[in-house]
């Protein structure tokens, strides 16, 4: 047992100096005036700014989204592109994020195949809500 012990100790200080050499940056641009995307009796969408985390070059876009409704509804976006060309991200059709009833949630939606902040500009897209079955489209842009 005191072996046991003792090699499990072992690990947790091998595991904590890993996680010890590892530095996170994040580099975050915030916008002067959130961009709202949605704001009825479903749900408040904002996109607050962008960030960049590494390592790992996570780079995307900083949002809310509160649900104001009494039912559970899934989000993502679809048809998304920057400066022209159409990209992928964190929060898609096959990766939908469902939010409780009169709950807030924030985040980063990440933009994959992007380099810099400076690359992350002229986005166009669609934010879906599904509610039950309907699925309620904003078309949004951000400069």
């Amino acid at each position: 047992m005191k072996c046991s012990e003792r090699h499990g100790q072992a690990s947790s200080n091998q595991h904590q100096l890993l996680f010890d050499e590892v530095e996170i940056n994040k580099e975050k641009e915030l916008f002067d005036k959130a961009v709202i995307i949605a704001d009825d009796d479903i749900a408040r969408v904002k996109i607050t700014g962008k960030e960049k985390v590494t390592p790992g070059n996570s780079i995307g876009y900083i949002f809310s989204i509160s649900n104001k409704s009494n039912k559970k509804i899934a989000f993502y976006m679809k048809n998304i592109t920057i400066n022209g060309n159409e990209q992928k991200t964190s929060l898609d059709e096959n990766f939908k994020m469902t939010l409780e009833p009169n709950t807030d949630f924030s985040t980063k939606i990440t933009v994959l195949n992007i380099e810099s902040l400076d690359e992350l500009k002229d986005a166009k897209g669609t934010f879906c809500i599904e509610v039950n079955d309907n699925i309620n489209e904003y078309k949004f842009e951000i400069e």
